[in-house]
C-alpha cells in the first residue's frame, strides 16, 4: 500500500558570535543551520522499499520521456545545502555530497498546537538509521511511517570517529 513520506534537510547551525543567536531558522541570512520544515514528498511502499531504494527515489527521476535519469530538484537542493552548511569536523568536499538518513517521529516530538506540516519537531529527536540496515524494507527498520519524516543529514555533520549526530544520540535499527 503506498504511502507519502516527507522529506527534510539537517545540518549544525552555524555559531557566530558577531550575529545575533536569536535568528535561528533554517535560513539564517545566507547560512543555513538547523532542522528545515518539510521541503519534498515521495510515495512509497514501506512493506517493500527499502532504505536503499528510498535513496534513488530521492536522487533520480526520469527526464524526457524515460529516455534519461536525472537528479531531482530536491536533491540539487539537498546538494547546495550541503556545500554550504557548516563542517565542524573538517571533512572534505566529497563528504559533503555524502549523506545518511533520519528518522523523525513528528507525532511523537510536536509541540502542542504545533501545525500539522510538522513544526515543532526538535532536531535532538532525529534518529539515524543504521547503514548495514539500509537494504531491509523502511517497514521492518522503523515500524510504520505514519508520522515519520524523514531527514538527509550531510556526512559532515556527524562525529568521524562515533558516526553520530549529537553525543548522545543513538543509531535506529530494528523496531
Amino acid at each position: 500500500m503506498k504511502t507519502y513520506v516527507h522529506l527534510r534537510m539537517y545540518s549544525h547551525p552555524t555559531f557566530n558570535p558577531a550575529k545575533n543567536q536569536h535568528e535561528h531558522s533554517y535560513y539564517a541570512g545566507h547560512e543555513p543551520g538547523g532542522l528545515s520544515p518539510r521541503l519534498g514528498r515521495l510515495a512509497i511502499d514501506p512493506t517493500v522499499t527499502s532504505f536503499v531504494q528510498l535513496r534513488e527515489l530521492i536522487e533520480e527521476t526520469e527526464g524526457d520521456g524515460g529516455r534519461i535519469r536525472k537528479r531531482t530538484l530536491f536533491f540539487q537542493e539537498f546538494l547546495f545545502f550541503a556545500e554550504r552548511c557548516s563542517n565542524p569536523h573538517g571533512y572534505g568536499k566529497e563528504d559533503r555530497k555524502n549523506y545518511r538518513i533520519g528518522v523523525l517521529r513528528v507525532g511523537d516530538v510536536a509541540e502542542e498546537g504545533a501545525a500539522p506540516s510538522g513544526y515543532g519537531a526538535r532536531e535532538m529527536d532525529i534518529k539515524l538509521i543504521r547503514e548495514d540496515v539500509e537494504t531491509e524494507p523502511i517497514f521492518e527498520v522503523v515500524g510504520d511511517v505514519l508520522g515519520t519524516d524523514f531527514v538527509l543529514i550531510p556526512r559532515c555533520q556527524l562525529h568521524p570517529e562515533t558516526g553520530r549526530l549529537f553525543d548522545d544520540d543513538e543509531e535506529g535499527g530494528k523496531k
